[in-house]
């Protein structure tokens, strides 16, 4: 009796914070993107007051970050790590990325028109060679950014190319069934077709044959995976895109996001590394991947979701 109205409660409690969830985007969509991105930082500084286990994550990250940048030979002093105290960029990461994501929200509703004056894509060559010979590709991404947007990447392509792709990103369910459903809605109703880490290799690895066009997350932590070096410190690593690359004998491409205005985003498009080019070894592929990734970061430490712990392992 009592399991019973726990989950009785339970779904209540779920479905009453989909309907707030619902509400508030409903109510961000008559505001201008601007306002909206301003209420994310706003938003993003109390979650900074009321997570102090995730201000110390942050602040773990950044301080190998910085003890990693500064032993190295080169180093940009126009770099933020210089300019900005430790407390004060933490903030700033906090309030950047909650800034990006809801604005990410807010422009997934808007039209194609309003889009286009936001996202723009370079740095094309590679990833035109890799899809017009018409075999599978992997792309990696990091959460940087507003990367939540990638979900229009099958609408916004076709501002360059003159046919429609097959898009899939690879996503973990949340724990709100009811946002679950919601937010897989938003993602797919541009073409993004979204496959859970639950539905195994054997499926995803069938999309990729029938020239599939796959987005895998190079950043998320799992319980089991590779150490690899990042930063300076063995951190855990995932190896779904090198299994996958494997089983799929698909190609692979990075991208990343560059932001060149305010609020105004470009797709970057990279290979890993010329050294992973014909290799099959798994272990330069998630170097290279790492590398890449502290690349991106160095670039703008502010736009990075840092709240995750890599490095749980080793501490």
């Amino acid at each position: 009796m009592k399991s019973a109205n726990f989950n009785n409660n339970h779904t209540l409690l779920q479905y009453l914070g989909y309907v707030l969830a619902r509400i508030i985007s409903i109510l961000l969509s008559f505001l201008p993107l601007g306002l909206v991105y301003r209420l994310g930082e706003f938003m993003g500084l109390i979650i900074y007051a009321v997570l102090p286990n995730r201000r110390k994550i942050v602040l773990k990250n950044i301080k190998l970050m910085k003890a990693w940048y500064f032993s190295r030979s080169f180093k940009d002093t126009n770099n933020c790590l210089f300019k900005i105290k430790e407390d004060h960029l933490i903030r700033k990461i906090f309030r950047q990325n909650a800034g990006n994501f809801l604005f990410s929200v807010a422009l997934l509703g808007k039209p194609e028109s309003i889009w286009n004056k936001h996202i723009s894509m370079s740095n094309l060559d590679r990833f035109k060679m890799l899809t017009g010979s018409n075999k599978s590709l992997i792309i990696l991404f990091a959460h940087q950014g507003p990367w939540e947007l990638l979900s229009l990447l099958p609408r916004v392509t076709l501002n360059y190319f003159p046919e429609e792709m097959n898009f899939a990103s690879i996503y973990r369910p949340l724990k709100n069934s009811y946002i679950d459903n919601w937010f897989k809605s938003l993602r797919e109703a541009n073409g993004m077709k979204l496959i859970s880490r639950n539905d195994g290799f054997l499926s995803i690895t069938r999309f990729l044959k029938n020239n599939g066009i796959l987005l895998v997350a190079m950043d998320i932590r799992l319980r089991q995976g590779k150490l690899v070096p990042l930063f300076g410190e063995n951190a855990t690593t995932t190896t779904i895109p090198s299994t996958l690359k494997k089983m799929s004998k698909s190609k692979s491409i990075a991208l990343r996001f560059k932001r060149i205005g305010k609020l105004k985003w470009e797709i970057n498009w990279n290979e890993l590394g010329s050294n992973i080019v014909h290799s099959n070894s798994e272990k330069e592929f998630l170097k290279s991947m790492n590398e890449y990734l502290e690349n991106i970061i160095l670039e703008e430490p502010k736009d990075y979701f840092f709240f995750q712990d890599r490095y749980k392992v080793n501490h």
